[in-house]
């Protein structure tokens, strides 16, 4: 049994036999000298590929457009542009013209040029770009002819697969066909390009940086994805698989769940539950686990990953398949980008301290009609039904008070309106916390966003690991915010949850029950072990431990109280 460390892109655990993908087809290419004579005959090659490329683009995208929705699959229609783009086919066809190579090589070295012209690009996300005209140029290599079996172990029938690549693209999507699929892994890849979210459409447990992998698996090893700890184990031995997931199977095809709108203490004091999503597809798993309510869905997965923006039509189908697919209440959080969170078609200001700057809310003031479209295109979804709306990265009464004006902007230009329309406001920044009674008064309902609202109050920037320890939600005046959040909107009477990720671990949820939290929206995937940690104590005891935790004066106290009742 071995263990490797990855980078998690989708939570939870998962147990499948290893599917081989290598996206290895240019460094496969054939490369040879031409004459001038044989010029027109590889150009003509060349573009008779392009041309085979567009199509089998649009088949694609096409097929993926009927399985997530056309808003998910809009990355193909991207590729398909690039093809349309004469910056991307003239070096080819120069290469074959005056280098006097074939088809296949003026590829190769074009793509090599276009990646030394993007490594030196300051923002990361066009950086990452690189992958996909990777993608587009292995496509074209095999409409030159050039055979690539991709998957290297269709045959595999014991398990459902672990899909393992050395990079996620769009292509390794597409080439999944109907085979039952566990999880995800990959060698190499960022976590904002269009492969990892295409990976996260699909809600099963992904990793990628997981070094070494593809060296060290054939067809069908058995394979456990943890990506709740960040680990992938090679032939787990039965302790590792009972450890890891007590009392349930790993695999897909989990029998029906349970009813998880709300779990119970102890002593039956009920905690509402909801699950946050960022795609029809996570939509789907928190149904599938019990969870009627999304309580969090990010809406900018329909924004990411794209050349342009979302249309007024695409936007509206998007929202309405995702209120289709829930038999409950979904909560759309309205765009929630800067920071680590940027648009290729946005042309943010370059600032010093990017999640200080324009983020959240604060995107609105500067661009005024992209909102403007996202509050039609949710009014017009929500027609005939309840619509609840939640306003990101709120610092003060004044913003939200903004935010709520244009949303009846909005509404002046509907000849219909949601059945009931309710607006509600994020806690995420120190200010907020200040002022959540007069924002409780206001909002309809709130909900404490804790992973930003951690960084903030400690000082840390949550995307740099070496500063674990500032992290955690059990500093001390980290639980004195939380208890002053609870405490401060209590006179409002008005709905609080928790929707950030400690919400979705075992023992911190506990304590946010202790502080008087008790809606928590949370990973689907930890409904169990969530359910089972507050089964295991009274309220009363619950709110015991939280009264001691808050009078721990470091965070090794906090630690060690809370370790307490594990032990007993």
């Amino acid at each position: 049994m071995k263990v490797l460390k990855g980078t998690v892109l989708t939570e939870g655990v998962a147990l499948g036999g290893a599917c081989l993908y290598r996206e290895d087809i240019l460094a496969a290419a054939p490369k040879r000298d031409i004459s001038k004579d044989e010029t027109a005959a590889e150009r003509k090659r060349l573009q008779a590929a392009i041309e085979a490329t567009k199509r089998d683009l649009a088949e694609t995208f096409a097929k993926a457009a009927r399985a997530l929705s056309p808003t998910e699959a809009s990355i193909f229609k991207v590729h398909s542009m690039i093809l349309e783009d004469p910056s991307f086919i003239e070096p080819m066809e120069r290469g074959i013209s005056e280098g006097l190579v074939n088809a296949e090589s003026s590829i190769v070295s074009s793509l090599a040029d276009y990646e030394k012209q993007f490594r030196k690009l300051p923002n990361e996300y066009f950086k990452e770009r690189i992958q996909d005209l990777h993608d587009i140029a292995s496509r074209m290599m095999r409409h030159l002819g050039l055979t690539h079996a991709g998957f290297r172990c269709r045959c595999q029938r014991r398990d459902p697969a672990v899909l393992v690549a050395d990079l996620l693209t769009a292509s390794v999507f597409s080439g999944l066909s109907d085979k039952p699929l566990a999880g995800i892994i990959a060698e190499a890849g960022s976590k904002i390009s269009h492969g990892a979210i295409l990976a996260k459409t699909l809600g099963v447990p992904a990793m990628t940086e997981v070094r070494g992998i593809l060296g060290q698996v054939g067809c069908g090893t058995r394979i456990l994805i943890d990506a709740s700890k960040g680990e992938v184990i090679l032939d787990p031995d039965p302790e590792t698989l009972a450890s890891r997931a007590p009392g349930r199977r790993l695999a897909a095809g989990t029998a029906k769940a349970r009813d998880r709108s709300s779990i119970a203490t102890k002593d039956g004091t009920r905690i509402r539950l909801s699950a946050n999503a960022g795609t029809i597809a996570d939509v789907a798993h928190a149904r599938e686990r019990g969870i009627k309510d999304i309580g969090l869905l990010r809406t900018e997965a329909f924004f990411l990953g794209r050349a342009q923006e979302p249309s007024f039509d695409e936007q509206v189908d998007a929202y309405r398949k995702v209120m289709a697919a829930t038999d409950g209440a979904v909560t759309f959080r309205l765009l929630d980008i800067g920071g680590d969170k940027l648009i290729s078609y946005l042309q943010f200001p370059k600032e010093e301290n990017p999640n200080l700057g324009l983020k959240g809310m604060r995107v609105y003031e500067e661009y005024p009609e992209l909102i403007a479209t996202q509050f039609r295109a949710l009014l017009t979804a929500g027609l005939g039904r309840p619509l609840r709306i939640m306003v990101p990265m709120v610092s003060t009464l004044d913003e939200f008070h903004r935010a709520k004006a244009r949303i009846a902007a909005a509404l002046k230009r509907l000849d219909r309106v949601p059945s009931c329309l309710s607006v509600g406001c994020m806690v995420e920044v120190p200010s907020a916390v200040y002022v959540v009674g007069d924002l409780a008064e206001e909002a309809d309902f709130l909900s404490v966003g804790t992973n930003d609202l951690i960084q903030y109050v400690m000082g840390a920037d949550r995307m740099n690991a070496k500063l674990a320890e500032f992290h955690d939600p059990l500093q001390p005046a980290v639980l004195k915010v939380l208890r002053d959040i609870s405490a401060g909107a209590a006179p409002a009477g008005k709905e609080l949850s928790v929707c950030g990720e400690i919400a979705s671990d075992p023992s911190v949820a506990r304590v946010l029950v202790g502080l008087g939290y008790r809606h928590l929206s949370v990973n689907p995937h930890q409904a169990d072990k969530l359910e089972a940690a507050l089964a295991e104590s009274t309220v009363g005891e619950i709110e015991d431990l939280a009264r001691g935790l808050l009078r721990s004066k470091t965070l090794s106290a906090a630690r060690k109280l809370l370790a307490e009742p594990a032990r007993a």
